[in-house]
């Protein structure tokens, strides 16, 4: 019986996991757009969409029962809550900082090992090995990220390349403390769901306003020692001055972005992951959302928003390595959650 429970439960996953891969491919297209068309600033754009889109559910939320608001407070105490706040201002400056370094596409392909770090972190923290029968498929995804990476200028060495494996990490370990979140367990229904999703985003707002401001003060008031810091004085270097930070036009883009696109994508984002479990949301990203934003990327490129020029066919075919790669892992943890349930049918059945 757990074991059928066990397939609907995946199977309600699938659902929010395909719609939040749809989201974060507009999403991060129009990222790429805002930053290098718009000239909108990485940290400053963000920092306003994470907001509204928090502002945004707890307004859909609503004030809510008793029960619904100590669920928010310890939400917000908790201490999982603000890792993911600080994870998230991580992965998202790193990310979008890419961005202005290479196409959606590359930086999606490039994300993919978070695939490989969700599955080491399943593996050794939560005793969640792959099956043997995966790691064929493991191989495939792993050759075809080699290729990609090696297929930028300086391979691992490349500025962009090493924004998104450390975004991968950050990425890999949302995913698992968002899976462990008390919190988020217990908000089933869908305005509980906003409001934790909301409390979250918000925490990660003022996260990134602190975070921001502090780098600025360093970059104003420590340019000779930050000269000297090689990688660390190219990274600060996306963090916005003060200036910066509340532009007018940036923070018009942003705050329709965050309620349009960042509020829902988060809320998908989130549910998937406490359905799915943390590795097979990122398998499932893998498999799905690099061609997503692909396509899209490409429509905006003939739309004149965004130039893909960077975009070959040797990355679309280590891209397609990957997405297969990644898709033989998932056919075979379906195949295997199926021949589970036949077996606890046949059980029940052979038991009356």
């Amino acid at each position: 019986m757990s074991q059928v429970h066990h397939s609907s439960i995946i199977e309600q996953g699938l659902r929010p996991a395909y719609l939040a891969i749809i989201v974060w491919a507009i999403i991060l297209v129009v990222n790429r757009w805002a930053v290098t068309t718009f000239d909108a600033h990485p940290w400053s754009f963000t920092f306003i969409q994470v907001l509204a889109g928090g502002l945004t559910l707890l307004i859909i939320a609503g004030r809510g029962s008793a029960k619904g608001q100590n669920n928010a407070k310890r939400t917000l105490k908790h201490g999982y809550t603000w890792s993911i706040g600080v994870l998230r201002v991580l992965d998202v400056l790193f990310h979008v900082s890419a961005l202005a370094l290479i196409s959606a596409t590359e930086a999606e392909f490039l994300n993919q090992y978070t695939i490989f770090i969700s599955l080491i972190f399943s593996w050794f923290i939560l005793n969640r090995k792959p099956a043997p029968n995966e790691f064929i498929g493991i191989l495939i995804a792993g050759a075809g990220l080699v290729w990609l990476t090696l297929e930028q200028e300086g391979g691992f060495a490349n500025t962009a390349v090493i924004l998104m494996i450390i975004t991968s990490v950050y990425s890999s370990l949302q995913f698992l403390i968002v899976e462990l979140h008390p919190e988020s367990n217990k908000a089933l229904g869908l305005k509980d769901r906003c409001r934790y999703t909301g409390v979250v985003l918000v925490v990660t707002s003022v996260c990134f306003f602190v975070g921001a401001t502090l780098l600025s003060l360093l970059r104003e008031f420590s340019p000779a020692w930050l000269q000297g810091a090689g990688m660390i004085y190219d990274w600060v270097q996306y963090t916005p001055t003060l200036e910066t930070l509340f532009n007018p036009a940036t923070a018009l883009v942003a705050i329709i972005t965050g309620i349009v696109l960042r509020a829902p994508v988060m809320y998908l984002d989130f549910l998937s992951i406490r359905l799915l479990k943390s590795e097979n949301y990122a398998i499932i990203l893998g498999v799905f959302g690099p061609f997503a934003i692909l396509a899209l990327e490409l429509v905006a490129g003939l739309m004149g928003f965004v130039n893909t020029e960077s975009i070959d066919s040797n990355i679309i075919m280590a891209g397609l390595l990957i997405t297969f790669g990644s898709g033989y892992v998932m056919l075979m943890r379906i195949w295997r959650t199926n021949v589970k349930r036949i077996q606890a049918d046949k059980d029940k059945e052979n038991s009356y």
